[in-house]
């Protein structure tokens, strides 16, 4: 019954070191991974933020494009009614 014992008794502290290096392994890589989606993450907003800036600069210069356009086109207006009023 002793060996037997001491059989079972080591074979328990077999389990438990290796259920140990398992956990150990398993945080290890449960933090790169933690580590590399926050990289992810970050480099996700950053590109959102460079997109909304691009968007915002695109959007003032249409905005500008759209009332030069409409300005000269007023203009153009302006003159012919004058144009035509003066016949």
């Amino acid at each position: 019954m002793g060996a037997l014992g001491a059989h079972s008794n080591e074979m328990s502290e077999r389990l438990e070191a290796t259920a140990q290096q398992s956990s150990n392994v398993l945080a290890s890589q449960s933090e790169a991974l933690q580590d590399r989606l926050n990289a992810a993450i970050g480099a996700l907003d950053d590109h959102s933020n460079e997109m909304s800036e691009r968007l915002e600069a695109t959007a003032h210069y249409a905005v500008g494009a759209f009332a030069e356009h409409t300005q000269a086109l007023h203009e153009r207006l302006n003159a012919t009614l004058v144009e035509t009023l003066a016949l």
